[in-house]
């Protein structure tokens, strides 16, 4: 197993459960069947890094243990690669166990507070997928970041016009009225990072 986290106390905190299961020993990344993995990694999406990881021949499972409870991580989380999800919540000690055993025998792992609310995204008409287009959710991790129409231009291979184009429709879809609350709603919706909110068993804790 190995642990893909900035953060060196859940790093710490991953090692201290492992210890008390023998079947589990944390190794190298090259080596593992199975890595832990948080969604923000170094500022950045860990679901490339977990597409890449899958992309290998012989790609490990993956159990993410995160912070994010966003809506774009809930429902991406859904259409994987992921095989498990886990919060960093106090909860988080026996659902690792849970997990890294269920992984381990080829299955999935998703606590019934992650279902619940991969649920209540999916039913909202307001879900984000729902009001974008694909082009434009391809988009988003540029718009939400201030970057301009001819830098996004130069990234995707589209014209400014078509990114400034792109970028009007959005703002006038989600009901918003400049750049700087787009950019706002980008990351309240998880398309770049955030301080991350606390998942909804810790908010008012």
């Amino acid at each position: 197993m190995h642990q893909i986290d900035d953060d060196p106390a859940w790093r710490e905190y991953l090692a201290r459960v492992v210890d008390h299961m023998p079947r589990f020993a944390c190794g190298g990344l090259e080596q593992a069947s199975i890595v832990v993995l948080e969604l923000w990694h170094r500022g950045d999406d860990g679901f490339r890094l977990a597409a890449a990881l899958k992309r290998r021949r012989n790609p490990p499972r993956l159990l993410a243990l995160t912070s994010r409870c966003d809506e774009v991580a809930l429902y991406r989380s859904m259409l994987g690669p992921l095989e498990g999800v886990v919060w960093k919540t106090p909860a988080a000690q026996g659902q690792l166990c849970e997990g890294l055993e269920a992984l381990l025998a080829d299955r999935s792992y998703f606590p019934p507070e992650v279902v619940a609310e991969r649920r209540r995204v999916c039913a909202s008409p307001d879900a984000y997928f729902k009001r974008l287009s694909p082009v434009e959710l391809e988009l988003m991790p540029y718009l939400g970041q201030f970057t301009s129409d001819f830098e996004i231009a130069r990234q995707t291979g589209r014209s400014p016009a078509t990114i400034r184009w792109h970028r009007g429709e959005i703002i006038r879809r989600l009901d918003l009225h400049d750049s700087f609350e787009l950019v706002r709603w980008a990351m309240e919706t998880g398309f770049v990072a955030p301080n991350l909110p606390a998942p909804p068993c810790l908010v008012g804790v």
